[in-house]
């Protein structure tokens, strides 16, 4: 599955001067008396002076009734998980990416569509990042990831050569269909 490995690839990077890029963590939320024809709303963001997180694993506790729950969760204006929550959900974890922010937190909602009291659990695996800059560095880590120092130190020697080779860039042309 390519979602975890990236996910180690990040946890394994380090800070320039030292120490993890991000720090794995895990957020668990248990309601053991959830009122019947309830709803909830939760607004997630950052925990103390980060500037954000990376959710990365979402799962639900096997000891909750199927079909019991429905919910949606929204990143960034738009909904980007909505339903019931079924026997499939409760026995398989939602691989997710996206980024939680203060400017940008994550909201979702959590319904209890039967008429009895029920026990709730759910959990969420995330990639805190420390920084706007740590961020900065994320990315930079993600857009080189297919590829090594020595593979861009090779292309940029061969663009310099090619470069040699045709005498430097072509000139411009003009546009299509005249001036």
């Amino acid at each position: 599955m390519a979602l975890s490995y990236i996910i180690e690839y990040l946890l394994s990077y380090q800070r320039p001067g030292g120490g993890p890029l991000v720090r794995g963590s895990v957020s668990q939320l248990l309601i053991p008396i959830f009122p019947a024809n309830t709803s909830i709303t939760l607004t997630s963001g950052p925990l103390g002076t980060d500037y954000g997180y990376i959710p990365f694993r979402l799962g639900l506790g096997p000891a909750m009734v199927p079909n019991a729950f429905s919910g949606w969760a929204q990143q960034w204006g738009g909904r980007v998980q909505e339903g019931v929550l079924t026997a499939y959900l409760m026995t398989r974890d939602i691989d997710a990416y996206g980024l939680v922010t203060e400017s940008e937190p994550s909201i979702a909602q959590i319904t209890n569509e039967s008429p009895l009291n029920q026990y709730y659990e759910g959990y969420t695996f995330v990639l805190a990042i420390r920084s706007e800059e740590d961020f900065g560095l994320v990315l930079d880590a993600l857009r080189h990831i297919s590829t090594s120092a020595k593979a861009e130190q090779l292309a940029q020697e061969a663009n310099a050569l090619l470069r040699q080779l045709t005498g430097g860039p072509p000139a411009p042309q003009p546009p299509l269909g005249g001036e």
